[in-house]
Parts: C-alpha cells; structure tokens; sequence
C-alpha cells in the first residue's frame, strides 16, 4: 500500500510542477476532473492554438478492480495527449462545441492480463489515441467533454511463480476502449480574468 501512495504522489508532484509553465504559453488553461469505468483522475489542459490542445492527465487505474475484488489497489497512471479540432461549432444557445481526434503517450503502474494469466501490477508504456467532443459555454467558464481513449502498449510484470520478468500486449488499453470518459473542466485563465 505504502509504495502504490508514494507512487501517485510522485506523479502528482511532478503534473503539479508542469502547470504553471504550460499555463504561460497556453491561450487558455483549464483544470478539471475525468471519470470512467476505467479509472477517474486529473486533467490539465493549455490552449496551443484555436485548433490544437495538449493535455496532462494522472488517472487512477481500476484495472478491473470494480469487477473483481473492490478491495484491490487501483493502479496510477499518466497520460500526454495532443487534440486536433476537426470540427467547430456554434450554437444560438450560449456554447460552443468541438469534435476532436488525436494521438498520445501514456504510462503507468497498473494491472493487466498477460500471456501469463499473472494479474499482478507491471510498468505499462503505449501510445493512444482519443476522440471526443467538447462543450463550452459562453457565460461559464466550464466545459465538459465526452471522449473515448485507445491505448496500445506493452506490459512489464514479475512472474507471481517463476520470478522472471514477462511481458505482454497491455490488453486492458483496447479491451476498455468502448468506455466513454466524462469530464469536467474549469477554464482557470477565463475565471482570473473576470
């Protein structure tokens, strides 16, 4: 327990450390929280453009816990991702929304099945990919988001038995990938603004 909280303090320290150089050469800057059957974590996201966002997320990783025994630890994980716009909108309704598709990396400490039937927890690295849209109201400086997220890697782990080092296709990354992810954000630069 104690090296799984060591862990995602460490990650958090680091996101936290990022946030104030990405919000200076950010247009906009937003902060908010994700929630799926995934995992539900942090986000960060800096405006590069009018159509172009980066994103910085820390999730902690269910991994099949909510399946199988609620009682197991979640596992942490981050995320970069960079979103292009494909579509913008306009609504007479007082929002604005963005259909949006693009790549990432991500990392973690989490759980998996492996070739091995092991579900201990490993390294994971991959890249992703996500598409989503976003909502953006004129007169709030909330948005909110609702994306799907892929992920292709690989799964390190130490054999429960034989103590060797395994590793696997991360089959959590594509087999979760039809859970939707919800998430809300406060844009911070338009709030200090006002």
């Amino acid at each position: 327990m104690m090296k799984h909280a060591r862990a995602y303090i460490l990650t958090l320290l680091c996101i936290l450390a990022a946030i104030p150089a990405a919000a200076q050469q950010g247009r906009g800057f937003y902060a908010g929280l994700t929630s799926s059957f995934k995992g539900v974590g942090i986000e960060v996201v800096t405006e590069r453009s009018e159509d172009k966002t980066e994103s910085f997320c820390l999730t902690a990783d269910f991994g099949g816990t909510l399946v199988r025994n609620i009682h197991d630890n979640p596992g942490v994980k981050f995320s970069w991702r960079v979103h292009y716009f494909l579509w913008n909108g306009i609504s007479d309704r007082g929002f604005n929304y963005h259909i949006y598709i693009g790549p990432g990396l991500s990392a973690g400490y989490v759980r998996d099945y492996t070739i091995h039937n092991d579900r201990g927890f490993g390294v994971m690295t991959g890249i992703c990919t996500n598409e989503g849209i976003l909502i953006r109201f004129d007169r709030r400086p909330i948005s909110v988001a609702l994306e799907f997220s892929q992920e292709l890697g690989f799964h390190m782990l130490r054999g429960a038995e034989s103590g060797s080092l395994n590793m696997g296709l991360y089959r959590r990354g594509i087999n979760s990938s039809y859970f939707p992810e919800i998430k809300i954000f406060i844009d911070l630069k338009r709030r200090t603004e006002k």
